[in-house]
C-alpha cells in the first residue's frame, strides 16, 4: 500500500512540474511571410501536401536549397496604413490560422509553388530571411538562411516597408522578443549550421571586400531600431575563411535624442584591411546662448557639434585570419567647449 501511495505522489509531482514548465516557458511562433515572396527550403525530404494539415495528401517532397514562392495571403499582405480598424480585425483573425508544432516551433502553413508544382508546406522548413553570397570566391552563389520567431501568433515578417511606421512598431513590440534563429549556410544543396548569436536582425549584408581579399567573404548582421526621438544600431561582422564563419567584430551606435548627442561609426576598406572609425559627439551651447535661454524652450536649441571621442580600429588580413590594431585619435577641444564643460560642473 505504501509503495502505491509513493507512486501516486511521484506521478503528482511529475504532473505539477510539467504544468509549471508549460506555463513558465515562452512559446515561440514563426513570423508570417508575405505573399509572392521567394524563400528557400532548409531541410531534406520536406512534404508538400494537398491541404494545410498533416491529414493532407503528400504530393511531392522538397530538399535543402529548393526555391519556393509563397502563395498564401495573410496579415503581412494587408496595407494597414489605409484602414487601421480593418487591420485590428485581421490581427484577431490571425489567431484562427492553422499552425503546426514542428521541432519546438509553432509554424504556419504556406501554400507554395515551385518547379514541381503547388501545395502546402509547414513554415518550419521555409527560410524567413536569406542572403545570397559567394562565400569562397568560386563563382557559385550560396544562401545564408534563418528563421524569425516571436512570442505571439500571427506576427509579421520583417520588411523595410514597415520599418519606420508607428503601427508596425506597436504590433511588433506587442509580440515581444523577436529573434532570428537557426542560421544555416546552404552550400551545394547541404545545410551547415552557423553559430550566430540570436538577435532580431533588421538586415543582412555582404561587404564589398573581394577586391582586397578575393577568397574571404565578410558579412554584416545589423539590429536597428528607429523612433521619432532617435535610434540605435548594433552590428555583428563575420568572415568566411577555412570553410567556416568566424566573428570579426561587433559595434554599437546610439542617437536616442538627436538634439543632444550620441555615437556613431563608419566602416571602410583600405588596402588589405577593414577600418572602423568610432566616435562620440555632443551638441552644446555657448555662454551667450545659455544667457539668452535658447536651450530652455526646447524648440530653438543650439547646434554646436563637437566630437568627444574618436577611435580608429584596423582589422588586417594576414592570409589566415584578421589581426586587430586600435588607435585613439587625439581631439583638440576649442576653449568655448571647455568653458561649457566647466559650466556643467557648476550645475551639479
Amino acid at each position: 500500500m505504501m509503495n502505491f501511495v509513493n507512486f501516486r505522489k511521484d506521478i503528482l509531482v511529475a504532473l505539477v512540474l510539467f504544468l509549471l514548465g508549460s506555463f513558465c516557458s515562452a512559446q515561440e511562433y514563426l513570423v508570417k511571410l508575405p505573399y509572392n515572396s521567394t524563400h528557400f527550403i532548409i531541410d531534406d525530404n520536406v512534404n508538400v501536401r494537398s491541404e494545410p494539415s498533416l491529414d493532407g495528401q503528400k504530393q511531392f517532397k522538397l530538399n535543402t536549397g529548393d526555391k519556393v514562392v509563397i502563395l498564401s495571403k495573410s496579415l503581412a499582405d494587408f496595407d494597414y496604413s489605409n484602414d487601421w480598424v480593418f487591420f485590428e480585425e485581421l490581427k484577431a483573425k490571425a489567431g484562427n490560422e492553422p499552425y503546426l508544432l514542428a521541432d519546438g516551433l509553432f509554424s504556419p502553413w504556406y501554400k507554395i509553388k515551385c518547379n514541381k508544382g503547388e501545395g502546402y508546406v509547414c513554415g518550419r522548413y521555409v527560410s524567413c530571411k536569406e542572403l545570397l553570397l559567394d562565400v569562397d570566391g568560386d563563382g557559385k552563389m550560396e544562401v545564408l538562411a534563418s528563421l524569425t520567431t516571436a512570442q505571439k501568433k500571427g506576427m509579421l515578417a520583417f520588411d523595410d516597408k514597415f520599418y519606420d511606421d508607428n503601427h508596425f512598431h506597436e504590433y511588433w513590440e506587442a509580440g515581444g522578443n523577436n529573434k532570428d534563429t537557426h542560421h544555416i549556410l546552404i552550400k551545394d544543396k547541404k545545410a551547415f549550421p552557423l553559430d550566430f548569436a540570436k538577435g532580431f536582425y533588421s538586415s543582412y549584408e555582404v561587404l564589398n571586400t573581394k577586391s582586397i581579399f578575393p577568397y574571404v567573404c565578410v558579412i554584416k548582421l545589423e539590429s536597428a531600431v528607429r523612433t521619432y526621438g532617435g535610434g540605435s544600431s548594433h552590428e555583428n561582422y563575420f568572415y568566411y575563411a577555412g570553410g567556416k564563419f568566424s566573428p570579426l567584430f561587433s559595434i554599437d551606435s546610439d542617437n536616442w535624442d538627436g538634439d543632444t548627442g550620441g555615437s556613431g561609426f563608419e566602416v571602410s576598406t583600405d588596402k588589405n584591411s577593414i577600418v572602423v572609425d568610432f566616435y562620440r559627439w555632443i551638441l552644446w551651447q555657448s555662454e551667450k546662448e545659455r544667457e539668452a535661454g535658447e536651450y530652455s524652450n526646447g524648440e530653438n536649441r543650439s547646434s554646436h557639434y563637437q566630437e568627444t571621442e574618436r577611435t580608429k580600429t584596423r582589422y588586417t588580413w594576414n592570409g589566415k585570419s584578421f589581426s586587430k590594431e586600435e588607435k585613439e585619435i587625439e581631439i583638440n577641444f576649442p576653449q568655448e567647449y571647455l568653458d561649457y564643460l566647466d559650466y556643467l560642473d557648476t550645475c551639479k
